[in-house]
């Protein structure tokens, strides 16, 4: 059996956003000369995680960034009606807020790998959120197999 590992650095865009990965670690995948095995991602920060989701696009993009924005306490209640931010300034410490999505969400994720690939739907996507930027965010990398 074969490892190999690397850090790759994902810049993100100013405040909370969102960045497919995909390309990234499948060619990282093709490069290690694994054909079949296990990829790990890790992203080390509290103020990013990864998910799976349908390949990036206007829709995908505003519903990712509605959950983040709702997991991080930074959406008022709706039956609350409009946001007072000393209100809220006192309920919800900002910079913390960031951290809480990454929490709750997936740090690692574990892909089956083959053909020298990650195997993925048809219109999936390995993606990146991270909390706050801009900022160059760390993934680490780990395939395994033969």
């Amino acid at each position: 059996m074969m490892v190999a590992t690397t850090r790759l650095e994902i810049a993100t865009d100013e405040g909370a956003s969102l960045a497919d990965i995909t390309s990234d670690v499948n060619a990282f995948v093709r490069s290690s000369g694994i054909a079949n095995g296990l990829c790990v991602l890790s992203a080390p920060s509290v103020e990013s995680c990864l998910t799976l989701s349908a390949e990036l696009d206007e829709d995908v993009d505003d519903l990712l960034r509605l959950a983040w924005t709702h997991l991080s306490g930074r959406a008022g209640d709706p039956a609350e009606g409009p946001d007072d931010p000393a209100e809220r300034a006192d309920r919800i410490d900002v910079e913390g807020a960031a951290y809480a999505p990454a929490g709750i969400l997936a740090e690692c994720v574990s892909l089956p790998v083959r053909e020298g690939a990650v195997s993925l739907g048809t219109w999936e996507a390995i993606v990146l959120l991270g909390a706050k930027g801009p900022a160059l965010r760390p993934i680490d990398v780990t395939v395994m197999g033969t």
